[in-house]
C-alpha cells in the first residue's frame, strides 16, 4: 500500500457527520439533523445511524447537494 494514498484517504472521510453538513451548509444544528432525517426518509441521499449519532455518505450526498439547482427548476 502506498503511504501517500493512505495519508489522502485518511485526510478526506468517506462520510460526513451532522457537524460538516452544518459547516458546509452554513445553517443551524436542528436544521442539519432536520435535513439529515428528511434525507435519509425520502433516501435522498445514503444515511447510516449508529446509536444517535448519523453518518452521511460523503459522495451521495454532495451528487444531491450539486444537483439541487437542476431540481429547483
Amino acid at each position: 500500500m502506498d503511504m501517500n494514498n493512505y495519508q489522502e484517504d485518511e485526510q478526506e472521510s468517506e462520510v460526513y457527520m451532522v457537524s460538516d453538513i452544518q459547516k458546509k451548509l452554513r445553517c443551524s444544528k436542528n436544521m442539519a439533523y432536520a435535513l439529515v432525517r428528511r434525507g435519509q426518509a425520502e433516501n435522498l441521499f445514503s444515511v447510516i445511524k449508529i446509536g444517535k449519532d448519523y453518518r452521511i455518505s460523503r459522495k451521495s450526498f454532495d451528487y444531491w447537494f450539486n444537483n439541487q439547482h437542476q431540481m429547483a427548476k
